[in-house]
């Protein structure tokens, strides 16, 4: 009696498979695709960009197969097929995977923070800045910044914040909690540390800090009355 072929999953090698319905990777990197079957012993696997037709060669006909995503961005669409040693053959299983461009952080205002008082002292002080930082690549992605002082030491909380399952761009939301007490100006800093796209890439921004120029705390040293 000839054998009865049915694939039971179809795998990514890489955790961002199990975070959409359409795995995202970033170009050029490598990635293992394992299909968990019943009694397969050959398999043809094809790899083919649905809008540029861009197609991944070398595939092997192992259940498992290792290779690299082409520069070419696109969703692809993955299929897979096996054989058994009588001769019979599954129906394709398919799966889709969107292919990214390197990924790209950094912040989207190039301007600082201008005129913040020292301790927030100022009745017009809403208390805090929002700095948006912008990212493209394969999604969700993660996200590590700092604040530090004028001395580049780290404000206590605020030291390699690490924000995790990002989608689309993020809002740092920075206390005015500094405290100038020179006689200048000084400069507090936004520092993005780092960020790594779904499938694992690391990526460091080109522009990586804003200002947040500080104003000095007035001080009243004396009194007379005359």
């Amino acid at each position: 009696m000839k054998k009865i072929i049915a694939f039971i999953i179809f795998t990514f090698g890489f955790w961002a498979s199990l975070q959409a319905q359409t795995p995202q990777v970033t170009a050029g990197t490598s990635q293992t695709l394992t299909a968990a079957h019943n009694n397969g012993s050959t398999f043809i696997w094809t790899i083919i960009g649905n809008v540029t037709g861009t197609t991944v060669a070398g595939l092997g006909n192992g259940n498992a197969v290792t290779f690299t995503w082409p520069i070419v961005v696109d969703t692809y669409t993955i299929t897979v097929l096996t054989t058994d040693v009588d001769g019979c053959q599954s129906d394709p299983f398919t799966q889709q995977a969107q292919v990214f461009a390197r990924p790209t952080v950094q912040f989207a205002v190039a301007s600082d923070i201008l005129g913040v008082c020292s301790a927030a002292t100022s009745i017009s002080d809403n208390g805090s800045s929002d700095v948006i930082v912008n990212y493209t690549g394969a999604q969700p992605w993660k996200l590590t910044y700092s604040v530090v002082d004028e001395t580049n030491i780290a404000i206590t909380g605020l030291d390699n914040v690490v924000v995790p399952n990002l989608t689309g761009s993020y809002t740092i939301n920075v206390p005015h909690t500094f405290v100038n007490t020179s006689s200048t100006v000084k400069n507090w800093q936004i520092i993005i540390n780092g960020a790594q796209s779904a499938d694992g890439v690391d990526v460091n921004a080109i522009d990586t800090d804003r200002n947040i120029v500080v104003y000095p705390k007035p001080v009243i040293t004396n009194l007379t009355l005359n």
